[in-house]
């Protein structure tokens, strides 16, 4: 088995008064110079009007963008590794975003964290077992299957939302030079939140960074707990 494809994203929720004016975006520029990101604009569906709206987005024009919507924000760092070359910590490049967003004093409600991992090079025999665990009424042998939970966890002062998906992908993937590959793996993907139960913007500082550990505390050990067959 073989990791693929890495994805993790960090979703901020509130109110967010981020137009896409030259003011705005010079001002977003400025905050996020050291990562060398480049300005765009992007449709977006409006959640107030249902109407598509111009966005401001951020990008390195590789594996990394930050989305400015009018409710969420969303940064999302993927790594293809058949093709690249990880040269950053995906999590440490997380905490320096979350510093420079606490500098933009927005009003943050509620944080997410999101981790998307594909495996490929799987064995019906590895694949049996994950689909024997987390999907036991289905039939033996399945070529695909997905499942899904989601939970509480009330073990920090912030109660996180615990989403967890499971799949036995199958299909064809962009590999080396664009050729398109057949490919059969499995998907993992974890969604931490905090709770919807308070609108209140309260996520600024250490709060906003502490809160940020405490969701990664508990993916990695629901990723540890969940990912616990190997060949």
């Amino acid at each position: 088995m073989k990791k693929l494809f890495d994805k993790m994203q960090l979703v901020v929720f509130g109110q967010f008064n981020l137009p896409p004016t030259p003011d705005v975006v010079i001002r977003l520029v400025k905050a996020f110079s050291t990562l060398n990101l480049v300005p765009n604009m992007v449709n977006q569906l409006d959640p107030f009007t249902g109407l598509l709206q111009l966005r401001v987005s951020l990008s390195n024009g590789k594996d990394l963008q930050i989305m400015f919507g009018a409710d969420r924000i969303d940064v999302q760092r993927t790594v293809d590794l058949q093709n690249s070359v990880v040269d950053v910590d995906g999590e440490k490049l997380l905490v320096e975003i979350i510093a420079i967003l606490n500098t933009l004093e927005l009003d943050i409600e509620r944080i997410g964290y999101v981790a998307d991992t594909i495996w490929s090079e799987v064995s019906g025999v590895l694949a049996e077992k994950y689909r024997s665990k987390y999907l036991p009424i289905s039939s033996e042998n399945c070529s695909e299957w997905h499942t899904k939970w989601t939970g509480i966890n009330d073990d920090f002062a912030e109660k996180q939302n615990v989403g967890v998906e499971v799949s036995r992908v199958v299909g064809v993937m962009t590999g080396n030079f664009g050729m398109a590959v057949p490919f059969d793996g499995l998907k993992f993907q974890f969604d931490i939140s905090t709770l919807k139960d308070s609108n209140t913007p309260r996520f600024k500082g250490d709060l906003f960074i502490n809160t940020f550990y405490e969701l990664q505390k508990t993916l990695i050990a629901k990723r540890a707990e969940i990912c616990c067959f190997e060949e």
